[in-house]
């Protein structure tokens, strides 16, 4: 019985995402970089969670008696190869953002108030943000028909 729910749920179609979902992750987030924190503190808290997402993928699925297996195994490996190539992308570029997060924590050590008032964009934040988000909801880019 719990088998043919295993299954089940490893067939089963993503929900759709509804505008809530969206208003409630993506929306404090957000604003906590327009007020609170520089888009490069940003960058460096998605990457570790693409690479917790990343190292708690299974890039194998383990129940292969379910009809779909094949298109499944197939998915999941690709959704785990957009992760490690995102992951490595954003690891290389770590170093760009490095120096500007040394000196936002020095001056924050130092108790000033606002150590630079350009960074705090959170539109820079916006398209990792959905590339994240769609690496770890579960979710994988569709490829458009030629």
């Amino acid at each position: 019985m719990s088998h043919t729910l295993i299954c089940r749920a490893e067939c089963s179609v993503p929900t759709p995402i509804s505008l809530w979902s969206v208003l409630t992750t993506a929306g404090p987030f957000l604003a906590s970089v327009h007020f609170l924190i520089p888009h490069q503190m940003a960058f460096v808290i998605l990457l570790l969670v693409l690479l917790a997402a990343l190292i708690s993928e299974d890039p194998k699925v383990r129940d292969l008696t379910c009809n779909r297996a094949e298109h499944i195994l197939k998915t999941q490996s690709s959704r785990y190869n957009l992760m490690a190539m995102l992951s490595l992308l954003l690891i290389v570029l770590i170093p760009f953002n490095a120096p500007v997060l040394a000196v936002w924590g020095r001056n924050i050590w130092a108790d000033y108030r606002n150590p630079f008032p350009g960074d705090w964009d959170a539109l820079r934040v916006l398209p990792l943000l959905a590339l994240v988000w769609l690496c770890v909801s579960g979710r994988s880019i569709k490829p458009r028909p030629l």
